[in-house]
This record gives structure tokens, sequence and C-alpha cells, in this order.
């Protein structure tokens, strides 16, 4: 089965964050065609192991490494072990983590792939080194660690899975209470650091602008602020904060027309359903950039703007 030297059982330490795991579906990708026979399995923790089912993967396992920062080598100790009866030839941390790394050479595997960066690349059978390139999307650095596999690296492409038509229905039901009005619009409303989110009275202020249908979108630690959001504005916002699994937000968001999101896992997931969107960045973040979705483009805002 394959080619002599490339790996038939790969694993994968998915990113740590729903948005880096979106970016990594080009890498994801490029791996299955390059390996179409090989077994591939994702190590991910929960949220992230969500989108790994929404790519080429055959098997994904939860990754339970949270809790004290003393209990953690234990833990991570304990994953490597469990993981050695899965037999893999090679491994590929995309997690940019001493700890990932260190998980990694506990579980045996010959051949380990991550960054070469720290300590990390004393853990790691091959360390790639980015050199001096600070400024490659994250996209286009995880693509180079197929070379530590022996493939190839090709050209930055966004290839996202297509919505299956059962999300696509699972998708307009949880519009329904919209009706049938267009156009509809979905805002990312929350983010990991408070430093990226918009003030929640400039949220409001824009959903009061806009004549069309809004939902609100995010994660169950986004609730709370979409639930003061919607309570401000009132019955005409749908919110679907902490309601949706990351499995369901992309049959959610085919069926919108726009998405204005903070730099969060939402505005990613956009990406995944090819949804213009517009991503607002807080000054704490260093500078703009374009995601590898073509209809999908950052901005700067300043955090205490309010929607023109």
């Amino acid at each position: 089965m394959g080619e002599p030297g490339l790996p038939r059982r790969v694993l994968v330490r998915m990113p740590n964050w729903v948005g880096d795991a979106c970016l990594e579906i080009p890498f994801l990708v490029a791996l299955r065609r390059q390996l179409p026979e090989a077994r591939i399995t994702a190590l991910a923790r929960s949220g992230p192991d969500e989108v790994a089912t929404l790519a080429a993967v055959d098997e994904v396992i939860l990754l339970d490494d949270r809790g004290p920062l003393w209990t953690r080598p234990r833990r991570l100790h304990e994953a490597g072990v469990r993981l050695r009866g899965h037999r893999f030839d090679a491994a590929v941390s995309l997690a940019e983590t001493t700890s990932s790394a260190f998980l990694l050479r506990t579980t045996g595997i010959g051949r380990t792939v991550g960054y070469g960066r720290g300590l990390a690349r004393l853990l790691l059978s091959t360390a790639v080194d980015l050199g001096t390139s600070s400024g490659l999307h994250r996209a286009a650095a995880y693509l180079r660690l197929l070379q530590g596999l022996g493939l190839e690296v090709p050209a930055l492409t966004w290839e996202p899975p297509a919505v299956s038509e059962a999300a696509r229905e699972a998708g307009a039901a949880r519009l329904a209470p919209l009706g049938n009005g267009r156009p509809r619009i979905g805002l990312g409303v929350g983010s990991m650091a408070a430093s990226r989110r918009w003030p929640i009275d400039s949220w409001v202020s824009l959903c009061h602008a806009l004549r069309a249908g809004v939902v609100l979108l995010g994660g169950v630690a986004d609730r709370a602020v979409a639930d003061e959001i919607a309570a401000q504005v009132g019955p005409r916002v749908l919110n679907l904060a902490g309601q949706t699994r990351i499995v369901e937000i992309p049959g959610v968001l085919s069926h919108l027309d726009v998405m204005v999101s903070n730099d969060s896992g939402a505005a990613h997931l956009a990406a995944l359903a090819r949804l213009p969107t517009l991503c607002s960045l807080a000054r704490a973040i260093r500078s703009a950039r374009r995601r590898p979705g073509t209809a999908v483009r950052s901005s700067r805002i300043r955090s205490r703007a309010r929607p023109a």
C-alpha cells in the first residue's frame, strides 16, 4: 500500500483553537491527496475535534490534557501511552507548544514532525524551521510541515469541504423563526480574548441599523454577551449563541447572506461555508490580514468605534 517510505498511519495533533483548526483544512486536504491510502487520525481537544470531523480524516481521538499545571506532564504521558496501541508510523503536531511535542515523544512514534522552536525541537525527530517567514499565513505555515513527512508542499488554496445537504436542512430549521425574508446577516459577537471583542453597545447599534434578519452566533462562552445584545435589541434577532454545535454552524451559515464577526472561531467557520465576511480586529491585533477564503476579509476597527 502506497510508496515505500511513506507513512501509512498518520496522527495529526490539531491546533488548540477552533479558528486555527479551520486553517488546518488545507493541510489535511493536501495530506489526503498525497497519501490517499493512509489512515489519518486527528488528535484534538474539545471544539477542534468537531472541526476535524468536517475534514478528510478517518478517525478523531479526543484529547483531554487540561487541568492543573502540575498534573499536565502525567496526563500527557498517560495520553501518549494510550496512543501507542494505534501503531502510528508518523505524527505531526500543528499545535505550536512544547507540551504537544512532549506528548508525541511519549507515544514512541518513530517519526514526529512539528515546528522547530524552543524546547520542542529537542523532542521531535524532525523540526521544521520556518526561518524568516514571520509574515507567512498560518495556513501556509501548516502546509510547510508536510516536508517533514517527505511530501510536497503545495501552494495555499482554500478548498473547504462542501456543506452537506443534511447540514443545510438542519441549518434551515434553526433559522425558521426568522421567516423567509432576506437578507439574513450573522453576527459573531464573541471572541476568546476581551481585547478582540467589539463592545456590546456597538453590536446593539448595528442591529438597530440593519434592515435584515439578524442571527447571533458563538459558543457557550459567548452566550452572556449574546443574551445581553438580544435583551437590548428585542425579538427581531435570533440568538443561537451557545445553542449550536460547531459541526452545525456551517449549515446555518450556508443560509445567510453575509457575516460580521469579531476575530473568532465563528469568522473562520464562515470561511468554511464560503460566506462573505467582515471581521473586525481590535487594536490589540498587530496587523490586518486576508483570510484564506476568497470572500472573507479582515479590517481594523477601533474597539470603541460605532457602526457607520
